[in-house]
């Protein structure tokens, strides 16, 4: 027979072993908790169980809701108790701290106070700083934009992306430096390289593109013609462009020489890109992208690396590229 002073102790370990369950999982049904405490606690009926449910919830740790027929028990997120850190598996630590250092991403933009506030909550579970997020995710030769004067464009861009509004953007071109107006449908915003870019699906086209944030000089809902949305789907997105720029499609292949072949037979540039290595120690690396100036740019970066073997308008364009870049030295 337990004394009351061994009851009160085993109701106080269930009690602090069914909130850690929460602080673990958040929410979850009676049938759950009970299979999870059962096994620590396999002598304890599941009416005694139930009892220190009712205890956390009229301390205000956790609140019933429904979900249908179903009776759904979460944490209280008022509830300051629940802030307290939990143990994490390695992997998702790692996790953690990836999503800090890929915040600074939209430092200055009109969601950085919010931003700022989900920085300080991964503190608590993930404190300090493990990767350089200056560095981390970006090119640094590229900077980073800012977005201090944009906060408007990007409360627009959110507002409209999640009530699903079709809009009309002036925008000002990157190859020509004109200003255009689109008709287009927003998906989604997305970060590349120090800028944010808004993904909407172009009717004219019958396809998603990008447009970029510091390029769109203003957004107006948009309430004429409206066409059928296909599912956005990411692998033939990737396809269709080099990075972030789009244009046709042409075969290319490329030559690695022998010395960088162990950079460049391990990295994947592209979804359609295949590898061959040749008798000489050398590399063939042929993919179906796009001629943008970004592509062409990449293999001028790659220039000691890379010699372009097909088509000819690639390589054409790389000795134009090269060409003028040593004419600004030597004028």
């Amino acid at each position: 027979m337990k004394t009351k002073e061994e009851e009160k102790y085993n109701q106080s370990r269930r009690i602090l072993n069914i909130f850690r369950l929460f602080l673990t999982n958040r929410k979850m049904t009676v049938k759950e908790v009970i299979n999870e405490i059962n096994e620590r606690f396999p002598d304890y009926s599941v009416r005694s169980i139930q009892r220190d449910m009712k205890i956390l919830a009229d301390e205000g740790y956790i609140e019933l809701s429904k979900k249908g027929r179903v009776s759904i028990w979460s944490l209280c997120l008022s509830n300051d108790m629940v802030q307290m850190p939990f143990k994490l598996k390695e992997s998702e630590l790692l996790s953690f701290y990836i999503l800090k250092a890929y915040l600074k991403t939209f430092a200055g933009t009109t969601i950085e106070k919010d931003i700022n506030h989900l920085g300080e909550l991964l503190e608590t579970y993930a404190p300090g700083t493990v990767i350089m997020d200056e560095q981390f995710y970006g090119n640094q030769d590229l900077g980073d934009y800012n977005y201090s004067g944009k906060h408007e464009i990007i409360r627009q861009c959110i507002n409209h992306i999640i009530e699903k509004n079709w809009i009309t953007i002036m925008y000002e071109r990157m190859s020509d430096g004109k200003i255009k107006s689109y008709s287009i449908f927003p998906n989604f915003l997305y970060s590349y390289l120090g800028g944010i870019y808004l993904l909407a699906y172009h009717p004219k086209y019958k396809k998603n593109t990008n447009f970029a944030i510091q390029n769109i000089i203003s957004i107006e809902e948009y309430f004429g013609k409206q066409y059928k949305i296909p599912d956005f789907n990411y692998p033939e997105f990737r396809k269709q462009r080099f990075a972030v720029f789009d244009g046709a499609i042409k075969t290319i292949k490329l030559k690695v020489r022998k010395e960088f072949v162990k950079y460049f037979e391990n990295r994947s540039w592209h979804p359609t890109q295949r590898i061959k290595n040749e008798p000489d120690g050398t590399l063939i690396i042929t993919m179906d992208v796009p001629l943008s100036n970004e592509f062409i740019s990449w293999i001028c970066y790659w220039n000691d690396a890379l010699i372009v073997m097909e088509p000819k308008e690639l390589i054409d364009s790389v000795k134009k590229l090269l060409i003028t870049k040593l004419k600004n030295y030597s004028e």
